[in-house]
């Protein structure tokens, strides 16, 4: 038995800043919150692989896409090239671990991006699932930044010092 999938314009829980008028929009488009941006949005995909497939086209998210998976690459590679890989700098562990945290921090927070912005036209679902995996990478890259600069800081009565690392 085939499951039927009703494909509607994407409602925000709140509205447009610059509401468009209903008739310009198409049937099948998930979201539409900008008003500004005319052309370019994929259609409702309900599929995880169309969603990945439509990263190789042109459309209003391929910026967003590659640029952050890109990032999420690049601090990947940081992590393992500042912590992992065995060299002769001494860096003490807990310095090793905030330099971790902060570089780990980061490539999640763009992952999670790149995540939300290539299946964010899935399904209403999927969509407000990977927009709070999203704002979740913004979070944790609060947290390593205060991990990174945790050893570096310090507070007592004469003020604010910082050592180097």
């Amino acid at each position: 038995m085939e499951i039927q999938h009703e494909r509607t314009r994407f409602e925000t829980d709140t509205p447009a800043l610059h509401p468009v008028p209903e008739a310009s929009f198409s049937a099948t488009t998930l979201h539409r919150d900008n008003s500004f941006i005319l052309s370019g949005y994929r259609d409702v995909s309900f599929s995880y692989w169309q969603c990945l497939q439509s990263t190789l086209e042109l459309h209003n998210e391929t910026v967003n896409i590659w640029s952050h998976a890109l990032g999420s690459l690049w601090f990947l590679h940081q992590f393992f090239d500042d912590c992992i890989k065995d060299d002769t700098t001494a860096l003490l562990t807990s310095d090793r671990f905030a330099i971790g945290m902060f570089d780990m921090s980061v490539a999640l927070c763009f992952f999670f991006s790149a995540a939300f912005h290539t299946f964010s036209n899935h399904s209403r679902s999927v969509y407000r699932l990977s927009n709070q995996m999203d704002h979740l990478g913004y979070r944790l890259v609060n947290v390593g930044n205060w991990t990174f600069l945790a050893p570096i800081l310090s507070f007592d009565a004469s003020g604010l010092h910082t050592r180097s690392i």
